[in-house]
């Protein structure tokens, strides 16, 4: 089951168009538990970073923990979606969303990777990080 989630991964990074490289490692814990960690570099030379730790209940995948970190080339933080349970000022904690900047903590439900992908894609296409 865990496998299959993986699979469904590779195949929407396989249709991302911005990629120069990737490295994935995904490791599955057991037949519904697993993670995985995936590093792009993008034709602009920023590099994201994709972290899940997944649990399959009733043949959902549920994201326990997740990190979608989005740097540029010089390593500075563009955006970062996350769970980390250090922000619970955050309405939408654990939940929560760094904009261009560390101490920039908004509000954020948790996106699913296409809708990161598609975020990232806007903007490098139109120019603006």
């Amino acid at each position: 089951m865990i496998n299959t989630y993986f699979e469904q991964i590779e195949k929407l990074l396989s249709v991302f168009p911005y990629v120069v490289s990737i490295e994935t490692r995904f490791e599955a814990i057991d037949i519904d538990r697993g993670y995985f960690r995936i590093k792009i570099i993008l034709i602009d030379q920023s590099e994201l970073y994709l972290f899940e730790y997944i649990e399959i209940v009733n043949n959902t995948a549920k994201a326990l923990k997740y990190r979608y970190h989005w740097q540029d080339k010089d390593s500075k933080l563009l955006v970062r979606w996350d769970n980390a349970p250090h922000h619970p000022e955050i309405q939408t904690f654990p939940n929560h969303v760094h904009d261009g900047a560390e101490a920039n903590v908004k509000p954020s439900a948790k996106p699913d990777i296409s809708t990161v992908l598609l975020k990232i894609s806007e903007l490098i296409e139109s120019g603006r990080k």
